[in-house]
């Protein structure tokens, strides 16, 4: 039969107070036992109080007057002849501490590789907008060349010259060529369109032009015709 200790006992092996002991056994849901003479004595077995103190960590200290069989037992106890058995639940803790580290770890090297490549994208990205700032930088026009650009836009209609009106074009397009011998001695050809043109009389581009005609004025040195 197992060698069962007094709870105040239990206390002084322990190194804690009752109302620690009392927490401490409803988290480990231990129940003490009560011996038939005296319900109202709570008991803890060796196996119990070795439980407690691996789940707590907690070195078993002798008693203050220890006697019989609780001075053997805390004597072999704290000489490290006997070791507490690991419960099956410390087993568990232990096994689920390891495997969160190893998560942790995990979790970590996965948010330095993340890292990584924030910063490569980053440097990808500034590689990529440095070359076409520095092209706009370039294309953006410098006040002299605005001031320059200015007075040439006000200049163009000048460089440009005399344009016709509207009803001069509407005229223009209602003329007739005309072919006219003119001072010099020669015949001149006349496009309401074209202005003067260097036909030669007689030659192929001559003809060529009077068959693309549909009217025409004519004014020579013996008369004058106009053909519709």
């Amino acid at each position: 039969m197992n060698a069962t200790f007094p709870f105040t006992l239990c206390c002084q092996l322990l190194g804690v107070d009752p109302k620690t002991l009392r927490h401490w056994l409803a988290e480990a849901s231990i129940e003490p036992t009560n011996p038939p003479t005296d319900s109202r004595l709570k008991l803890l077995t060796l196996e119990q109080i070795y439980q407690l103190a691996v789940l707590y960590r907690r070195p078993i200290t002798p008693p203050a007057d220890p006697s019989g069989e609780a001075q053997r037992e805390a004597t072999l106890l704290q000489g490290g002849e006997l070791s507490p058995p690991r419960s099956e639940e410390a087993a568990m803790l232990q096994q689920k501490l390891t495997q969160l580290e190893g998560r942790l770890a995990t979790v970590c090297d996965h948010l330095t590789h993340l890292a990584l490549l924030l910063v490569q994208q980053q440097q990808r990205q500034i590689a990529l907008v440095e070359p076409l700032l520095h092209t706009m930088e370039g294309n953006q026009p410098s006040p002299l060349d605005a001031n320059e650009r200015g007075t040439q836009a006000q200049e163009a209609p000048q460089a440009q010259g005399w344009q016709p009106l509207p009803a001069e074009l509407r005229a223009r397009t209602h003329m007739l060529p005309l072919v006219e011998y003119g001072a010099q001695g020669r015949y001149v050809i006349i496009s309401p369109q074209e202005g003067e043109l260097s036909l030669l009389p007689d030659s192929p581009a001559w003809f060529d032009w009077l068959a693309s005609l549909a009217s025409f004025r004519f004014v020579g040195q013996q008369g004058r015709l106009s053909a519709y």
